[in-house]
């Protein structure tokens, strides 16, 4: 066998196998639903689709088919790759579905025409295995030149790479709730990079020889099954993150850094009252700072240590130098290089276009700003921006 994916509802089994075959089974019963779905060469991969409708499979004759999940009928062939194919993934909304090619190039195709979206050009690198990121914007894919690639899917461009890996990276995973990357290697490395900060941690199992899917994170909790082949074992790692990374106790804090003008600091205040209920979220603000520290460097250490950065934008905010000088371009660089996720609201109008936030995400529509709404409707306004904010914490 050489893949397996449940049905959403967990009532079904489809399997891909070196038999040139898909088998869909009741779980219940252990038997075939109906006839096997019959392919020209070894099918090297299977995923059912997040509505239960389809499944996808992959398979080494350079084409990904696309089958009816109650009757079994091929439904359409997508046949843009020019090497075989060895594997695929829906996002998760099923929207759109990813292929991962030897011929150097992962396609999004349309989950509803089955028509190519766009191409991810890896040049000419074997391709094992992909990942969607739970909330479905960003795609990981694990190579044949020992390197793990972050894809934004939205838009196709590259957005990080992981290299310096030992053997071939045969498989790759998002954890559940989005805060771990693990990928394997043929070596029998996995190894893990905590996304707040991308630090990482390796774990030695058997070495591998077969470039199957063999990495599934439990989805709700931190646990991943691990395949190791030549021993025929399954690793089942309990991952305790803290643990693992060795984190202090502030490490382990969902640490949000907000930067603002102190001219707007009746908006920082409304802000930080309404998103103190949330429970693991500690906020950061200047005015923490300790009488004789050096101001600068203790604004440094916590963009340094935040997990999320936010913003409150109005003109004064942005004709700071300080600002525009100093904080802007170091949590853009710490959004580009370790994953911080840089997030804005738009307190008042202004010239946030002329800037970098064009390219970041503002947590509520610019064209009506806080400054706009009064009463309840600003209330409202304001727990909806705070549950933004939480959320993008919990990822």
């Amino acid at each position: 066998m050489t893949g397996a994916s449940w049905s959403p509802d967990g009532q079904r089994l489809a399997s891909s196998s070196d038999d040139k075959t898909v088998r869909v089974w009741d779980v219940d019963s252990g038997k075939p639903l109906y006839r096997p779905l019959r392919h020209t060469k070894i099918v090297t991969g299977v995923a059912w689709s997040p509505d239960g409708g389809l499944i996808a499979s992959s398979c080494d004759d350079k084409c990904v088919r696309l089958w009816d999940a109650r009757t079994g009928k091929l439904e359409k062939r997508l046949k843009h790759h020019k090497d075989r194919v060895l594997s695929v993934a829906w996002s998760p909304k099923g929207s759109t579905l990813a292929s991962a090619s030897w011929d150097g190039t992962v396609r999004l195709w349309s989950g509803q025409t089955g028509e190519e979206i766009r191409a991810l050009a890896h040049g000419d690198i074997k391709i094992f295995h992909i990942a969607w990121s739970p909330d479905g914007q960003k795609l990981a894919s694990a190579s044949f030149d020992e390197v793990v690639r972050i894809w934004d899917a939205t838009n196709g461009n590259l957005r990080r790479i992981f290299d310096n890996l030992y053997s071939s990276i045969v498989a790759v995973a998002f954890s559940a709730c989005g805060g771990l990357l693990a990928a394997k290697s043929l070596d029998g490395t996995v190894r893990f990079w905590r996304r707040s900060d991308w630090k990482t941690f390796d774990f030695h199992i058997s070495p591998g020889e077969w470039p199957y899917t063999n990495l599934a994170f439990h989805p709700g909790a931190t646990v991943l099954a691990v395949l190791g082949q030549r021993d025929h074992s399954i690793y089942i790692l309990d991952v305790d993150v803290g643990k693992l990374f060795k984190e202090s106790a502030r490490e382990r804090q969902n640490l949000v850094f907000i930067s603002y003008s102190h001219q707007d600091g009746g908006w920082l205040q409304q802000i930080r009252t309404c998103l103190k209920p949330a429970r693991n979220v500690t906020t950061w603000i200047d005015q923490e700072i300790r009488p004789g520290s050096k101001w600068e460097k203790e604004i440094e250490d916590s963009m340094a240590s935040a997990t999320t950065a936010v913003l409150l934008v109005t003109p004064d905010f942005l004709a700071s130098d300080f600002v525009s000088e100093r904080e802007l371009p170091t949590l853009a660089q710490a959004a580009e290089k370790r994953g911080l996720r840089l997030l804005w609201i738009a307190v008042s109008p202004s010239l946030w276009e002329e800037t970098v936030l064009r390219d970041y995400q503002c947590l509520n529509d610019p064209s009506r700003p806080l400054d706009s709404f009064v009463g309840p409707q600003l209330k409202a306004e304001l727990v909806e921006i705070c549950k933004k904010i939480k959320s993008a914490v919990a990822v």
